[in-house]
């Protein structure tokens, strides 16, 4: 029996080694170790460096480069991954021991508050840093794709790989639902990864090793317990707050978010003078129903219900930070009946509800994170426009006040929104001044009857300031262009891949470069940001809206390999439709797609942002079935997503819209250069 089961053993583990050597089951494994590195670090290094989160395209930008170099370096005899454990280590461990902060003395950033002092190092300094360290990681896990590419037809690789990659994200999508830490995450990458090269080499088991060593570093050093949520990381700690001597203390927790003191539940009777400033402006007022949008951990619903208010609807996008609230919060305001709590993205709330309020409170919603990795947006960019605060007035009963509070930087930001209410709303909001650049704005059809006392005063500023707008949804810049801050890194970063392909390609840059499938890549990233973005704002930014885009088009990729192998189309035919969506897209006001129905919005939505990137793949997988070189020219692709990543910082001058003209551009440039090649 012993020896029965042991052949079984010895029989079973040679069939798993069998399948593990198959080339097509190596590429699938080495896909999905490489998609779900990339989504791991974007989420794992942030967390971990303060304000990186308003940088996290940076991170995307050098796994694009990475892996691009990596492809490049397939046909070397210079094994490259076996570097990967220790350049892992060295960021992994950096990152947590140092949690260096970017310093940012710009007040044209995407951030209210201010930074905190601690280990600040300039932000042309860190952030291309931190670019290099992920651009030498995803080379060295790379250069094994761009080998395994070479052992099939291009299309068929091509198909393996973007398979592994929708595993990738499938598994990180269910990690981040079940708020996995990212021991998990790093030991997933480490097992996916030893299994793409199981049994190669005695260098593959020192790998392994070293790899294991960096995912259990990453739970020993947080100082607090943490909570990760599919945001963002989020330490409760409470703090003893005795009020008199003879009194016993009152606890009350404080949330850091991403190591940023983001916001405290304390009891009703601590609160900060502004929470309630706007109900002692209305003082023979009782407000029936109210929309609290940031709700966050409940401290502005429970001064909501001790003012009285009737019914309350909370509108919170990250669900971590309400279960604490549930849970920590002194007076327990959640577990209220006249609460009712809704996890969602306020716009799409907005955009999905026909209630009206006495009360709309935009409190404090000031995130810590952009909302997706290809674009500067941050979770709550949506909020502060001129589309949204339009929004909002519809949703005002006919008495109905709008009250928004936070910690902001500058003058010019608070005249930016008085500036915007003022125009939204046909008359002049009103203003309370606190220390710290606290303020808090009013404003709605309630205000025609009130005369202003102190704090509160009329504003009385110039309209000279650039509203943001759906289109240009950049509250935190003074005008449009793009600050010296990003400038300054994205040379940086741009020097540091130009030095990098150089030594790469030793000298034979220019015969290795293919200029159609370099600019393939650079108009899709283009194209593929702003159908996030647009989606962002049809259906929210949440965490799920993104990562089924995401997922979509990968599927869409594989589609058009499958239309590819089916049908031989003209690459003029293709290139023709393809302008034509996107002009039409161009076209088209976003507002146009705002429908009531959210089943008929998202019908529309798919067929008129996803036609675009289903035509720019079947391009793609024409002349790349065609190609004598494939590691090469997908590493070229991949470069070229780089610098369309770059490309994306001329939204902040020219709103997310023009991108697509910068997409046109691209895209008849790599038209030219495909019918030189005679493909």
């Amino acid at each position: 029996m012993f020896t029965y089961c042991k052949s079984a053993y010895f029989y079973t583990l040679k069939r798993i080694l069998t399948i593990l050597a198959k080339p097509k089951v190596r590429l699938v494994l080495v896909s999905c170790s490489i998609l779900y590195l990339e989504l791991s670090l974007i989420r794992f290094i942030p967390a971990y460096i303060r304000y990186l989160g308003y940088f996290t395209n940076f991170i995307l930008l050098g796994s694009f480069l990475g892996i691009g170099l990596g492809c490049l370096l397939a046909d070397k005899k210079i094994n490259i991954s076996i570097f990967l454990p220790v350049l892992l280590l060295l960021l992994v461990t950096g990152v947590k021991l140092f949690k260096f902060e970017v310093q940012i003395t710009s007040s044209q950033t995407l951030y209210f508050k201010s930074n905190s002092g601690d280990s600040l190092i300039e932000s042309y300094i860190l952030l291309p840093g931190i670019f290099l360290m992920v651009t030498l990681i995803f080379m060295a896990i790379s250069q094994n794709l761009g080998r395994l590419l070479t052992h099939f037809s291009p299309l068929t690789a091509y198909s393996w790989d973007l398979a592994g990659s929708i595993i990738g994200i499938i598994l990180f999508t269910i990690g981040a639902f079940l708020n996995t830490p990212p021991v998990v995450w790093f030991g997933i990458f480490t097992f996916i990864y030893l299994l793409s090269t199981f049994a190669k080499s005695r260098q593959t088991l020192i790998a392994g090793i070293l790899l294991f060593i960096s995912t259990f570093l990453t739970t020993r050093l947080d100082t607090l317990p943490t909570i990760w949520s599919p945001y963002q990381k989020i330490a409760a700690y409470s703090v003893s707050n005795p009020l008199h001597e003879n009194d016993k203390p009152n606890t009350h927790w404080r949330l850091y978010v991403n190591n940023i003191s983001h916001q405290e539940m304390t009891p009703y009777s601590e609160v900060a003078n502004f929470y309630t400033i706007h109900y002692g402006a209305w003082p023979h007022t009782v407000f029936k129903s109210a929309l609290i949008v940031g709700s966050g951990s409940g401290q502005d619903v429970n001064v909501a219900l001790h003012q009285g208010i009737n019914t309350i609807d909370a509108v919170e996008i990250d669900p971590t930070i309400t279960n604490l609230g549930k849970l920590l919060h002194p007076d327990r305001p959640y577990a209220d009946p006249r609460v009712t709590l809704f996890i969602n993205d306020a716009r799409s709330f907005l955009e999905n509800t026909n209630k009206r309020y006495d009360l709309v409170i935009f409190a404090l919603p000031d995130s810590t994170i952009l909302s997706t990795s290809l674009s500067n947006l941050r979770l709550e960019s949506f909020l502060f426009t001129t589309d949204a605060f339009a929004q909002v007035r519809t949703h005002l009963t006919p008495d109905g006040i709008f009250v928004l509070y936070n910690f902001y930087r500058t003058q010019w930001l608070v005249d930016k929104i008085a500036v915007m209410l003022t125009q939204t709303f046909n008359q002049t909001p009103v203003i309370a001044r606190f220390e710290d650049n606290l303020a808090v704005f009013m404003i709605g059809p309630k205000l025609h009857n009130f005369i202003p006392t102190k704090p509160f005063v009329s504003w009385k500023g110039a309209l000279q300031l650039e509203p943001a707008t759906d289109n240009w949804p950049f509250l935190y810049l003074n005008g449009s262009g793009i600050p010296n801050i990003y400038i300054k890194s994205l040379m940086m970063i741009l020097f540091i891949g130009m030095g990098l392909w150089l030594i790469c390609t030793r000298g034979r840059y220019i015969q290795s470069f293919a200029p159609d499938f370099f600019f393939l890549g650079a108009a899709f990233l283009l194209i593929e940001t702003k159908a996030i973005v647009n989606f962002n704002l049809l259906f929210g930014a949440t965490w799920l809206v993104n990562s089924l885009v995401f997922l979509g088009i990968l599927l869409c990729v594989l589609l058009a390999i499958v239309i590819s192998r089916l049908r031989k189309m003209k690459l003029t035919l293709l290139m023709f439709l393809l302008f034509i969506s996107l002009f039409l897209e161009y076209a088209t006001p976003l507002t146009a797609l705002l429908l009531p129905n959210a089943w008929i919005r998202y019908g529309l939505a798919t067929i008129f942002f996803f036609a675009p990137i289903l035509l720019a793949n079947v391009i793609f997988s024409t002349l790349f079935k065609k190609s004598d070189a494939p590691a090469h020219h997908f590493g070229a692709n991949l470069i070229g997503a780089f610098v369309g990543g770059t490309g994306e910082y001329f939204s902040l001058l020219l709103g997310y819209r023009n991108l697509i003209l910068i997409a046109i551009i691209f895209y008849a440039l790599a038209f030219i250069f495909a019918i030189k090649r005679k493909v």
